[in-house]
């Protein structure tokens, strides 16, 4: 196998096409497909799996997507005090001082 610095060879397991992916058999896996391969990880041959179920998937995005309804909420509670604020420099920072130094 040639080397590769990354150790990776150039192809991202998450870019592989769920059509690469083989279903599981049994009823321990439900639904999961797999993806085998062989790449060489700091120098040595490591056979890497990638599974996937469609179950799984979905109850991940549900958080996902709770996390971000929560994150907007947050920051729509705070828009009205930020919105307070009086434009211009803050009290107590010198004016010529650079917004990422503030």
């Amino acid at each position: 196998m040639p080397s590769d610095p990354t150790g990776w060879r150039r192809v991202r397991l998450l870019d592989v096409p769920r059509s690469d992916f083989v279903p599981l058999e049994g009823p321990a896996f439900g639904g999961t497909s797999a993806f085998r391969t062989q790449r060489e990880v700091f120098g040595a041959c490591c056979t890497l799996v990638v599974t996937y179920n469609e179950a799984l998937y979905l109850g991940q995005l549900q958080g996902l997507l709770l996390r971000v309804r929560k994150a907007n909420d947050a920051l729509r509670q705070l828009q009205p005090s930020l919105a307070l604020r009086a434009p211009g420099p803050l009290p107590g920072v010198a004016a010529d001082v650079p917004l990422d130094r503030r």
